[in-house]
């Protein structure tokens, strides 16, 4: 999953609640100014995702190897 300049904490956990949930792969976030802290208080179960996250410089860089990209 990629964010793309992601502005609230909140929607980062949120997302990797939805990867732990769904079984996803991992999250790429693209720049971006969040709160880290609220990004680990809504990620509630999923901190491993959080933690795991990958820092991209652009989309392209973030989607590069995909398969898929919708």
């Amino acid at each position: 999953m990629v964010l793309l300049a992601p502005k609230r904490g909140s929607n980062v956990g949120a997302a990797c609640r939805a990867i732990r949930n769904m079984g996803g792969g991992g999250l790429v976030v693209v720049g971006g100014d969040f709160d880290e802290g609220e990004a680990r208080r809504t990620s509630v179960h999923a901190a491993d995702a959080l933690d795991a996250r990958v820092e991209a410089a652009d989309l392209a860089e973030a989607v590069r190897g995909c398969r898929l990209v919708v």
